[in-house]
């Protein structure tokens, strides 16, 4: 380009733009004119005060030397290619950075313009800028949430999943459609790695999901989960988890939250799984062991005595009380050793759970020693339990890897009498019981 053009018309045309200087300060936006020899003619208010300059200091100066940009020889350099652009091209738009006279960095959005005369000739260059550093600032925070937010999906040990509506629905619409209608509009937009790792399933498989399909759940579960959403705000709750592709089943904890606009429409859910198995195997673990004989699985003593508490508190009849006993067990462990004794143990108790539970429960007493007790049973019934209990185990052979063995067992039954206050004062009748069948030949029911 000539640096030097000049005309009549050119010079004409600054010279009417003099009366529109007071409309360009009070404009927001920041606006310049450059004449043809590339040096500024006009500045309006807003961005002298940007540099906190008066017009008779920049006013004639070369574009590229305004304070608003010499801090930087890029800036220079991107201002002089933009100018140039805007004399082949028209309009050009470039975004520019300036640091105020506060230190403050300011973002800048120039459209740099060339107006013509009829003939085409380049007049002057309007230069319009908007400062946007609010927008600037808000697209980087929102860019910081985003980083934010896919930094949690990318490396929680979590599932986490996200269901959105096509368009958001008003509150005062909520109720306007069902749950299913509502769950049926839900597109699942986002999902981490951790999610298809605890479901069993890869990117492509969950991509049509809607959410009875992802969380393995019927319409009736979804429903009832979708409706605490929108009427609770959220959803919390532990479900049971199996597909083709698991070996075992899951157990998994999940958190869903509603999904709102700042009208309080409803725009979909966000959600969380947290797999909770582990914790609680080991927690039925520690209440297996709180509560259970750890040989032969029956209820221990605590157990037993919990249950009996609750029996006592039956009105008549409230049941009765079998107390059994391995006949000779001392010689058994001393013959064969204890690990087939556990074995003896472990097998008399299963048969003794297996004909009692229907009608009651059991417990290893003691030792050798076990018991039961038959609900709101006659002691009549209960003597046919406790024979048939006898002859099972008489008739039972017990396979080792060397032996196989033979034993009998010995009960004493009685009645929980209503003017009992005490389990132990039954137990005590059925445990006289039971000594007067060992002291009679062993192998029998005696009843109290």
């Amino acid at each position: 380009m000539d640096k030097t053009v000049s005309c009549q018309s050119c010079f004409d045309k600054l010279k009417e733009l003099e009366k529109y200087q007071e409309v360009m300060d009070h404009a927001t936006q920041l606006i310049a004119i450059i004449d043809m020899n590339y040096t500024l003619v006009r500045a309006n208010q807003a961005l002298l005060d940007l540099a906190g300059v008066q017009s008779a200091d920049v006013v004639g100066q070369p574009y590229w030397e305004l304070p608003w940009w010499n801090h930087s020889e890029e800036i220079q350099n991107r201002i002089v290619f933009a100018v140039e652009q805007a004399f082949a091209a028209g309009t050009v738009r470039l975004e520019v950075t300036h640091r105020d006279r506060h230190g403050e960095v300011n973002e800048i959005d120039f459209h740099v313009k060339a107006v013509r005369d009829p003939e085409g000739e380049v007049l002057y260059f309007v230069a319009m800028g908007y400062n946007i550093s609010d927008l600037v600032k808000a697209r980087q925070a929102l860019t910081e949430r985003e980083h934010q937010l896919n930094t949690m999906f990318d490396f929680s040990f979590d599932g986490h999943f996200i269901y959105m509506l096509p368009e958001p629905l008003p509150k005062q619409m909520i109720h306007a459609f069902s749950h299913e209608e509502i769950v049926s509009h839900h597109k699942f937009v986002r999902w981490n790695q951790a999610l298809l790792k605890q479901l069993g399933y890869g990117d492509e498989d969950v991509e049509s999901m809607n959410m009875m399909e992802l969380l393995n759940r019927s319409t009736a579960d979804v429903n009832e989960i979708i409706g605490q959403v929108r009427e609770k705000g959220s959803y919390t709750g532990t479900l049971e988890y199996h597909n083709v592709k698991h070996t075992e089943e899951r157990i998994f904890e999940v958190s869903i939250v509603g999904i709102y606009t700042d009208e309080e429409e409803y725009a979909g859910c966000f959600g969380v799984i947290h797999d909770v198995t582990e914790t609680k195997r080991y927690e039925e673990k520690l209440e297996y062991l709180a509560w259970k004989d750890p040989l032969t699985g029956l209820n221990n003593r605590r157990a037993f005595f919990d249950r009996c508490e609750e029996v006592m508190a039956y009105p008549e009849p409230r049941g009765t009380v079998l107390i059994m006993d391995i006949d000779r067990f001392k010689g058994i462990n001393d013959r064969y050793g204890h690990g087939v004794g556990d074995i003896v143990l472990r097998e008399v108790a299963k048969t003794i759970q297996r004909l009692t539970e229907p009608n009651g429960f059991s417990g290893r007493y003691g030792g050798e020693e076990f018991s039961a007790v038959l609900e709101r049973t006659s002691i009549e019934k209960a003597y046919l339990i406790a024979e048939e209990i006898r002859q099972t185990i008489e008739d039972m052979r017990i396979e080792t890897k060397e032996y196989q063995i033979s034993c009998t067992i010995s009960l004493g039954v009685a009645n929980i009498l209503e003017t009992d206050r005490m389990i132990e004062e039954a137990i005590t009748r059925a445990d006289r019981a039971l000594y007067r069948a060992k002291e009679t030949g062993r192998n029998k029911v005696v009843k109290a």
